[in-house]
Formats: structure tokens, C-alpha cells, sequence
């Protein structure tokens, strides 16, 4: 957890014990893994969006944004979900999802 220009960053660090050899031997098999995997890590992400009042009463911020890295190299298009090796963009995702929510909130 960080704060950010007044906002609680909820940061998850995911770290699969997986054999990447095995994984990728198989293209089939990636695509079913890396699945799988997305799917968790958006469930990880709901569960903490439904938590984060405990956050909220104990921080006393009511801006909270969720984010995952992933030591895997995970494949998707959900720009919560930051493969460890893009962490380099880590913030400029950050500044996407804080334009897009300000965005919303126009609408």
C-alpha cells in the first residue's frame, strides 16, 4: 500500500512458482494458464475493492485504487494487472486509470 497524490494504491504482488520452461514448451498450455491466471487475479482485485472500507475507516482517504504485479508473465488487456517485467510502466498505467476515473466522473 502507497499513497499517491492524496490517493491509497492497494498494490497486490502475485508471485507464481511456476516452471516458465513447462509453461511456454506448449503454446495451448500457456493460453489455459495465463487464463486462469487472469481470472484470479481479477477475482484478487473484486475482493479487495470490496474491502477497501476497512482501508478507507483505518487511512481515513477515501480515494483507493487497486493494482496487481505478477511475477508471471501474464497476457491481458486489464491495465490493473502489471507483469512484473513492465513495471517500468507501472506509473504511467497509474496516471491512466486516475484520467480515466476522473473521466467518469464527468459523464
Amino acid at each position: 500500500m502507497t499513497l499517491r497524490d492524496g490517493m491509497i494504491w492497494n498494490v497486490q504482488c502475485k508471485n507464481n512458482m511456476t516452471d516458465l520452461a513447462w509453461i511456454e514448451a506448449e503454446p495451448k498450455r500457456f493460453a489455459r494458464y495465463n487464463r486462469n491466471l487472469v481470472l484470479a487475479y481479477e477475482r484478487a482485485l473484486a475482493k479487495e475493492r470490496n474491502r477497501e472500507g476497512v482501508l478507507t475507516a483505518h487511512l481515513g482517504n477515501d480515494a483507493v485504487e487497486h493494482m496487481l504485479v505478477s511475477r508471471f508473465p501474464v497476457v491481458t488487456d486489464n491495465s490493473r494487472i502489471v507483469a512484473f517485467s513492465q513495471i517500468d510502466d507501472f506509473a504511467n498505467r497509474a496516471d491512466a486509470i486516475l484520467a480515466n476515473r476522473k473521466h467518469d466522473a464527468v459523464k
